[in-house]
């Protein structure tokens, strides 16, 4: 949970601008979220249950820098990825077509 946590506090929001208001912020990148979503089965894979996952995303710190819209996409990454509804690779792929960057061959 440590990981997470430190990703969370210290990587995350360091990505993210932090005077910039997150209606005009780049937003949350497929790269951030495929690294979130990833820590969270990490920490599955130890034995943190969902709740406790998801816990980890309602620190104010990370809520502030991020949309509404940003943050919800955020925890919904975290939970299919957490109980294996998609991949990461399924997950990044999907990201990345949404943002119309194409798959790399």
């Amino acid at each position: 949970m440590r990981r997470m946590v430190l990703f969370l506090l210290c990587v995350l929001p360091m990505a993210l601008p932090a005077q910039t208001p997150p209606l005009q912020s780049r937003g949350l990148s497929c790269e951030q979220m495929v690294a979130a979503a990833q820590a969270g089965i990490n920490q599955r894979d130890q034995g943190a249950s969902l709740s406790r996952v998801l816990s980890e995303l309602e620190r104010p710190e990370l809520r502030e820098r991020l949309s509404a819209e940003d943050y919800a996409l955020l925890r919904r990454a975290v939970q299919m990825s957490y109980t294996s509804e998609i991949s990461i690779h399924e997950l990044a792929e999907t990201c990345n077509a949404s943002r119309g960057v194409k798959p790399k061959r």
